[in-house]
């Protein structure tokens, strides 16, 4: 894997004896903390311009953000990946599985069906107006997910901010979203949702009669088959994903991690970089998960 002048790789073993973690940032998600410690310290070389331009700052050079250009992917899957990242750590700090919690599927109906994201924005700016009507202390999280044929369907993620029991019905949900079929679904017996509803969103389940298309890619998981982040190909470009409500709580950095927590999870990538010139140089960089015990009861 390749992300312009720089090869990904995973790695195994200790680092290099001339090299060693100079940056760490830690980002504390209720009982979750994810580490990233780095043999460089990151900079921002880039400044924002007007629209979707922004400027090279040692170079000077401008450049866009997502050229448009036939037959290319606009966004691509580095910054999709980021975006994905940014929602687990905001679903993880929100939502634990609590009475207050519940997660709704909304799909659109028959004729109803389309791939148009205006148009689904749209209507989940109606939505939301009738579900702060019926709570209206609701904090939620909607995450519109593609199918392969390019038809759009949202998941929702909805709490009770002052920890009351939802007790919205089927019938409720199906009446404020008023273009097709719902789902409700409680939260209680899923441990990271944050991680849980990332792979859920990314990942793309494959039927039997498709297997011989992806062969050697195949993931398996509680009897289901998948490749693991296919559905990010299918976002449109320049689409937003998901629409979140203002009193949700943010990830928060930390500078110490506490003693409660325990590593569960571990990676590092070797980074080697060539400039212009051809010269080659390396750095590394390690991804951890640390947990505490998840806190039982309405939420957090």
């Amino acid at each position: 894997m390749s992300y312009n002048n720089t090869k990904v790789e995973k790695y195994q073993g200790v680092l290099p004896k001339n090299k060693f973690y100079k940056f760490t940032k830690m980002v504390k998600q209720n009982h979750v903390i994810d580490v990233t410690r780095m043999t460089y310290e990151p900079k921002c070389l880039v400044k924002r311009l007007k629209g979707k331009s922004y400027v090279n700052i040692k170079t000077g050079e401008v450049k866009e953000y997502m050229p448009k250009k036939e037959g290319i992917q606009f966004r691509n899957i580095r910054s999709l990946k980021k975006i994905f990242r940014d929602l687990r750590q905001l679903i993880t700090t929100n939502f634990q599985g609590g009475e207050n919690e519940t997660f709704l599927t909304l799909t659109y109906e028959g004729a109803k069906q389309h791939n148009d994201p205006k148009q689904i924005l749209k209507d989940l700016d109606i939505f939301n107006k009738r579900l702060r009507r019926a709570i209206p202390d609701v904090g939620y999280i909607h995450i519109v997910e593609p199918h392969a044929s390019g038809n759009l369907h949202v998941h929702s993620l909805i709490k009770h901010e002052k920890n009351t029991k939802i007790s919205m019905t089927y019938e409720d949900i199906y009446k404020l979203w008023g273009h097709g079929y719902v789902t409700v679904e409680d939260l209680n017996n899923v441990d990271n949702i944050g991680a849980y509803f990332i792979a859920y969103f990314s990942n793309m389940e494959i039927a039997d009669e498709d297997l011989h298309k992806y062969p050697g890619d195949i993931k398996e998981k509680d009897g289901k088959k998948f490749i693991k982040g296919a559905r990010l190909d299918y976002y449109p470009d320049y689409m937003q994903i998901y629409r979140s409500s203002r009193n949700l709580k943010k990830p928060e950095k930390i500078i110490d991690l506490p003693d409660e927590y325990t590593k569960t999870y571990e990676i590092t990538y070797k980074l080697t970089n060539t400039d212009d010139c051809g010269n080659t140089s390396e750095d590394y960089i390690k991804k951890e998960q640390h947990k505490a015990e998840k806190k039982r009861g309405n939420g957090s």
